[in-house]
């Protein structure tokens, strides 16, 4: 199978859980309601412009080391799980598919992964 060529936008956030309010201001740099409005959002919540899927995946598996650790349970079983799903979230991106994860970590804060296409760039931005 042929896969997707385009720009590949990845996104965290990290805090306190939006409201509503501000998930839907696309000035504010919160994860948004819909999907499609990531692309919307302030690019300081952007980490990586890339057309290169392993560069995807190894932000992606990073993202995955770091924050495994601190979710909210935290147990191994929560861990693995959370590995798991890179590889699922792999198999939805190499079909041109967006991956949005939302977890909580340990302290309360709500930490908030995208992974959205972008088919309408060149990449310059």
């Amino acid at each position: 199978m042929e896969q997707p060529t385009g720009i590949w936008r990845c996104y965290r956030y990290q805090g306190k859980r939006p409201t509503d309010a501000e998930a839907r201001d696309n000035t504010v740099a919160v994860p948004p309601l819909q999907t499609v409005q990531w692309l919307k959002k302030p690019t300081s919540m952007r980490l990586l412009s890339t057309t290169h899927l392993d560069e995807v995946e190894l932000w992606l598996a990073e993202q995955s080391d770091t924050y495994g650790p601190r979710l909210l349970n935290g147990t191994e079983e929560d861990i693995l799980r959370m590995k798991e799903a890179v590889g699922y979230a792999m198999q939805r991106i190499k079909i041109g598919k967006p991956v949005v994860w939302g977890h909580w970590l340990t302290g309360g804060i709500y930490l908030a992964l995208a992974i959205i296409p972008d088919w309408g760039t060149d990449g310059r931005n």
